[in-house]
């Protein structure tokens, strides 16, 4: 059983911006920068295809306009672009914003754009200073549901943490969605440096060459996607090296429930209420809203003494009052 007690530090000084506004627009056609700079505080994308009227997505719902996309405004757009990969994103240097292009139908990546959407990023600073204090030494798991803003915590996270480690903190950016989709990672990743992940089979191989090649002090994995993620986050964690990663569960005790996170947590065996070798992790941090957190520090007595029946409480963190 678990039970958060009400212990609560404030959290001030959250700031959030479109991320490199100024970068996005010179990419995009005057008309549509126009109607960017409109609904600025609402747009998540913006939806070009050849033929159609041009469309947001809003924070809730969409709006579309009178103006149709025309193969000069795709063209304007391509010339903007560099280094479409063959998944068809691609990103802008130094920003979090994510460009998709639809292609006509032909073999390869060759085919013309004929669409595009364009996800506007918005960078947020602050959000994890409450958590400062814990993220002082050793390991830390972040655990949320889909949209819980794991990813967003973890680029503050990053921020912090790289004032202190400096370029031997490495980020595995599984998604690339922690340093953006270019070349150039984005700013908020200070002295730290990025590896970016091709393809889910490819996680394990990237942290192992954290590892092994680049004298890292502190490997950041932005989600554990697979059972050798988290048997690598295991071994490694015997080393030396600090570890902090994401997972999605609501809970702990959904996550040990996992048996993809089962190593992470000393390979517990619920059934039998076991748990064989020591957890990966010294303190665990519960997303449960946006600014709220439930964290959870010596994890590995918190994990055994739940699995024994022992009620169990971690302390509210952030905006809960």
């Amino acid at each position: 059983m678990i039970a958060p007690n009400l212990v609560s530090l404030p959290m001030e000084g959250v700031h959030t911006e479109i991320d490199g506004l100024d970068v996005l627009l010179e990419r995009l056609p005057p008309w549509v920068q126009d109607h960017v700079l409109e609904y600025q505080e609402d747009v998540e994308d913006v939806v070009m295809d050849l033929g159609s009227p041009l469309a947001f997505n809003l924070n809730k719902g969409f709006v579309a306009f009178d103006k149709i996309v025309e193969k000069t405004d795709l063209e304007t757009l391509k010339y903007a672009l560099k280094d479409v990969a063959d998944d068809g994103r691609t990103g802008i240097d130094g920003t979090l914003h994510r460009i998709s292009v639809v292609r006509r139908r032909a073999r390869g990546s060759e085919g013309t754009i004929i669409g595009a959407t364009i996800r506007v990023a918005r960078v947020t600073m602050g959000l994890a200073e409450p958590l400062r204090p814990y993220l002082e030494g050793g390991n830390f798991l972040i655990l949320g549901p889909p949209k819980r803003g794991k990813t967003t915590l973890l680029r503050d996270i990053i921020r912090i943490i790289s004032g202190r480690l400096g370029p031997k903190l490495w980020v595995v950016d599984s998604s690339n969605e922690i340093a953006g989709f270019a070349d150039v990672k984005h700013w908020m990743l200070g002295y730290a440096r990025r590896l970016q992940v091709p393809g889910p089979e490819f996680q394990t191989q990237k942290l192992t060459e954290a590892l092994a090649n680049h004298s890292a002090a502190m490997v950041i994995l932005d989600e554990v996607k697979r059972l050798p993620d988290a048997e690598a986050l295991e071994s490694g964690s015997k080393t030396g090296v600090n570890f902090g990663a994401t997972c999605h569960a609501e809970t702990f005790d959904e996550a040990l429930e996992r048996s993809v996170y089962q190593p992470l947590f000393g390979n517990v065996n619920l059934r039998e209420r076991i748990k064989p070798t020591r957890s990966s992790f010294d303190t665990i941090i519960e997303i449960k809203d946006w600014g709220k957190f439930v964290v959870y520090q010596n994890a590995d007595e918190v994990i055994s003494r739940h699995i024994a029946g022992e009620t169990v409480q971690g302390v509210q963190v952030g905006a809960w009052s």
